[in-house]
């Protein structure tokens, strides 16, 4: 894939996230698990966040791009800019992308990198007792 076709989907990504109608998968609600094949469009919203993107197989694993920023408003300006998050996951292994509000987000690469599952996973903290 050439850096225009990338620039091209990524920009295409970013204005899925901005269209005010859209009906993402949300990472608070109860669903377990979503399965995404290469190349399709990936979007969840985190909290107050929106992670869009997309993953490519290559070689026996994932290569994932995610862009994380703050979810549309009609307040106006966002509060922070986006972030780009490029990673590759072995196939049969998992990766979590953390924001500062709302659940983890596991990415689960399947064994022949033909899909990638993600899931939301709560954070809870440890409390160690007092002796």
């Amino acid at each position: 894939m050439t850096s225009v076709s990338k620039l091209s989907l990524t920009a295409a990504f970013v204005g899925l996230a901005l269209v005010k109608g859209a009906a993402p998968v949300s990472a608070d609600s109860a669903i377990s698990s979503k399965v995404y094949a290469p190349a399709k469009g990936i979007s969840l919203t985190v909290g107050p966040k929106r992670a869009i993107g997309y993953f490519t197989a290559n070689n026996g694993h994932c290569d994932l791009t995610l862009m994380i920023a703050d979810g549309y408003s009609d307040e106006g300006q966002p509060t922070s800019k986006p972030v780009r998050v490029n990673t590759s996951i072995l196939s049969g292994s998992a990766a979590r992308v953390e924001t500062f509000d709302g659940p983890a987000l596991q990415f689960a690469c399947a064994a022949d990198a033909a899909s990638m599952s993600v899931q939301p996973v709560a954070r809870l903290a440890y409390a160690a007792t007092a002796k």
